[in-house]
């Protein structure tokens, strides 16, 4: 049998690419990790979400007001968008399909309202103000665009954390905790492990080999 050998370069450089494409892929996850904490979003954590992530959507969207959402009873725009975000979220977890419709309302629900020409040129009498914008008028995928199309191509990475249940994007398919830090600074991961732990302890006496007692005859 004869065994082909790499070159001690050949050799480096393969190493090199298996190590820029994991650090790649780390940054990708990173990168689409925002699309579930926009998900899990509250109200109240708004402005610190867009101060760590200024570039998920122009300004301008997050004081947007669109005539769809305010029938819905929502206070802004982007509550809409998140509702859409959540359902979707649900049919990645299940491993079904997203209709057509309800993907075309994720892409073309996040733009920059002053690109919309009714805004732009709104009516003196009847103002309108949409929910979606037409395919001109996104001018360029946001991240928020781009992490959608990676979800979408691998749906298994969407999962709700068994622990916490808040949407989490998972790094391989048998993950089932997410890593959000808790408010004592320990993440689902970590604390469900340590319940592992200390639950096969108490059904195994803490690793104590159990004696027997033998009475004397």
């Amino acid at each position: 049998m004869v065994v082909s050998l790499l070159s001690s370069s050949e050799w480096n450089r393969t190493l090199q690419l298996s190590s820029k494409r994991s650090q790649e892929t780390k940054n990708t996850l990173a990168s689409v990790s925002v699309l579930a904490d926009f998900a899990n979003l509250e109200t109240a954590d708004v402005e610190t979400f867009r101060s760590k992530h200024p570039d998920f959507a122009v300004p301008a969207w997050w004081e947007y007001q669109s005539d769809l959402a305010k029938s819905g009873g929502m206070s802004k725009h982007w509550q809409l968008v998140q509702q859409y975000v959540q359902e979707a979220w649900i049919s990645w977890q299940s491993e079904s399909e997203v209709s057509l419709e309800a993907w075309l309302r994720l892409l073309t629900s996040v733009f920059d309202p002053e690109s919309l020409l009714d805004v732009m040129i709104p009516s003196p009498t009847n103002p309108k103000y949409p929910a979606f914008a037409t395919a001109t008028q996104l001018a360029e995928m946001t991240p928020y665009h781009k992490a959608l199309e990676f979800v979408a191509e691998k749906p298994w990475r969407a999962k709700f954390c068994e622990e916490c249940h808040m949407r989490f994007v998972a790094d391989h398919a048998k993950r089932k905790y997410c890593s959000l830090a808790n408010a004592d600074g320990t993440n689902c991961s970590a604390r469900a492990i340590k319940r592992q732990h200390r639950d096969w302890g108490r059904e195994n006496n803490w690793g104590r080999v159990k004696i027997k007692n033998h009475r004397r005859k």
